[in-house]
């Protein structure tokens, strides 16, 4: 088994490397290319792979003696490349960005741009038959981690479920002044707006009680 370079795969628009003994598309690639089993996902996954100039994205496809298996280079094309998106995990059901602050999580109307149009192009790209469901929100100006349902069932379990799974978010805030306190515990109603802008109020105005805890982790004089 030989194992193909960064140098060798770039110098070319694709690799072709001969079957010597039978064995699965995953494991043939992960010994010919000398790369991660997330890697080669990819690869299968952003259809860059062929055998015998049949394109397949089947990790499981088993491989005979003769056959050649041809690696693109032209996998990036179908890569989500967005300054304000980036995949951090995803299967058949889900998809788990990292969310950048300045972009929204969904549009309020048609041509507003957010994180569903960039998924949603995303998976047209790469030929999914699927769509971004958004199963929970941040603002616009908050970054985090945020996950979407490919498919209508995926994001009603998660939505229905969703209080039960997640009931502890973690949030790191700048800020330009001096605290009044160190730390201190805030109750108060969470509502949304028709605008899919939430905001807060020390009454109950009907919407979903909160309570945040907050303490200062640290200071500087700058």
């Amino acid at each position: 088994m030989r194992n193909i370079t960064g140098a060798a795969y770039a110098a070319s628009k694709y690799i072709e490397l001969p079957v010597r003994e039978e064995s699965t598309l995953l494991d043939f690639l992960l010994k010919q290319m000398g790369i991660s089993r997330n890697r080669a996902k990819d690869l299968l996954s952003g259809r860059a792979v062929s055998v015998d100039r049949k394109l397949t994205t089947r990790h499981d496809t088993p491989l005979r003696v003769g056959e050649v298996v041809r690696v693109s280079r032209h996998r990036q094309s179908t890569m989500l490349l967005n300054k304000y998106v980036k995949i951090v995990y995803e299967d058949k059901n889900i998809v788990v960005i990292e969310k950048s602050e300045g972009i929204l999580s969904m549009a309020s109307s048609p041509k507003q741009y957010c994180i569903k149009k960039v998924l949603d192009e995303y998976f047209e790209k790469r030929h999914f038959k699927c769509t971004a469901h958004v199963v929970h929100r941040l603002d616009r100006e908050t970054s985090g981690l945020m996950i979407y349902a490919k498919d209508i069932e995926t994001a009603k379990i998660l939505e229905d479920n969703w209080h039960e799974m997640v009931y502890d978010r973690r949030y790191i805030a700048l800020l330009c002044g001096s605290m009044k306190q160190e730390g201190g515990t805030v109750q108060s109603w969470l509502r949304e707006s028709k605008s899919l802008v939430t905001y807060s109020s020390p009454t109950d105005n009907g919407g979903k009680f909160a309570v945040t805890h907050y303490h200062r982790l640290k200071s500087s004089d700058d």
